[in-house]
């Protein structure tokens, strides 16, 4: 399974969601909510900059990052910024602003070292651990698990559609899709094994 992880469930978010505490819990709220609604990939999350998500003092309508900063650096990364997206942003944003990253080149999710810095792979990671450990939501869990669940419940939500959520995904391999949609492999698995029970 890519990223070694699994999706979360909606309690498991519902819980997770009031677990990240301490200084850095809004953009740790942010990070994680960005993340299960757009379905990005960590890299990709991190590398954003306040322009791409302010323009003209108003938050935009969609996020986009260039072709450059993408996974194989083909196509750019193009996601609606939704009500629920908005509002764990919102509060960081104006955070970030108190904290004296205005600009549009700092970046929305900031290390705690000086300057402009992005917060790190393995930052990002503890912090997550963190909130599910405190949550009480235990199993294989990492970054990718924000990509994992954006993945299943778009294809539950386009009534199991492939093609849908391929582009929503944006992956371009449909067998690197089955990968993420475990709970269907499992499915069928399961359903293989009583295929010929008592005929063979």
């Amino acid at each position: 399974m890519p990223g070694g992880c699994r999706s979360l469930t909606d309690d498991e978010i519902i819980r997770a969601l009031p677990a990240f505490a301490g200084p850095l819990a809004l953009r740790d709220r942010a990070f994680f909510v960005l993340g299960l609604s757009t379905g990005w990939r960590v890299s990709e999350l991190l590398a954003l900059r306040i322009g791409d998500l302010i323009r003209d003092g108003q938050m935009r309508d969609e996020v986009r990052l260039p072709a450059a900063m993408t996974k194989g650096g083909k196509d750019a990364a193009v996601a609606e910024l939704t009500p629920c997206a908005r509002k764990h942003l919102s509060p960081w944003l104006m955070r970030l602003a108190e904290l004296g990253y205005r600009t549009r080149d700092c970046f929305v999710f900031q290390s705690q070292s000086r300057g402009n810095r992005a917060l790190g792979r393995s930052s990002a990671w503890r912090a997550l651990q963190k909130a599910f450990a405190a949550a009480g939501v235990r199993g294989k869990l990492g970054t990718h698990c924000m990509r994992k669940t954006f993945c299943r419940k778009l294809y539950e939500a386009t009534g199991k559609d492939p093609a849908m959520t391929r582009i929503g995904t944006r992956h371009r391999d449909p067998e690197s899709l089955v990968h993420y949609l475990e709970n269907d492999r499992l499915a069928v698995a399961k359903l293989m094994r009583t295929l010929y029970e008592g005929l063979l």
